[in-house]
């Protein structure tokens, strides 16, 4: 029996075959972006987020042209420089173009002054799709860029979310005690 027939060979090349495909075969494509709602009406924006986004928790706080833009589910924590810090996160309903790249959600975290009614963006990472998936960028700084908030923009709907929590008393979860 020859090299090219023998049995043990001829099951190694087409194991080492079926693995070969099968690696290609895992590289899926990259998922299909969701459409965008029917309108941006709170009730076609509401059904568009419950089928294509994965936000249980996360506090609707605008809607625009462009997306969602969402308060944490983790609350709100008050430094003892009485600045207080939050995550947000936009989920877009199309890719945005951003750097030579495309981005459909982000995730920041803010820190806000309360008494001047301003925040400065601490961190932001960009994914390349819905539910903060495929991250493309990430920036953080520790030096404070402040930020005023228009009359109506999104940025005064999270200062004031942030701010009331802060008059509230409320904070994010406390972390369970180590073991």
């Amino acid at each position: 029996m020859t090299a090219a027939r023998s049995p043990a060979i001829l099951a190694t090349v087409l194991a080492a075959g079926l693995l070969a495909a099968a690696g290609a075969g895992a590289q899926t494509p990259p998922a299909a972006d969701p459409p965008p709602p029917a309108s941006l009406d709170a009730k076609d924006v509401l059904a568009w987020s419950a089928a294509h986004l994965d936000v249980a928790g996360w506090r609707v706080l605008a809607i625009s042209p462009h997306g969602l833009f969402l308060a944490s589910p983790d609350g709100v924590t008050l430094r003892k420089d009485r600045m207080a810090e939050a995550d947000f996160r936009h989920e877009l309903f199309a890719p945005m173009d951003v750097g030579g790249g495309q981005m459909r959600s982000d995730l920041e975290r803010w820190l806000v002054d309360c008494p001047n009614k301003r925040h400065a963006l601490l961190k932001m990472t960009l994914f390349a799709r819905n539910n903060l998936k495929d991250e493309v960028a990430h920036r953080e700084t520790e030096t404070a860029n402040w930020r005023d908030a228009g009359a109506d923009d999104e940025a005064a709907h999270a200062i004031a979310a942030v701010c009331e929590a802060v008059a509230a008393g409320q904070r994010g979860p406390k972390k369970s005690p180590s073991p």
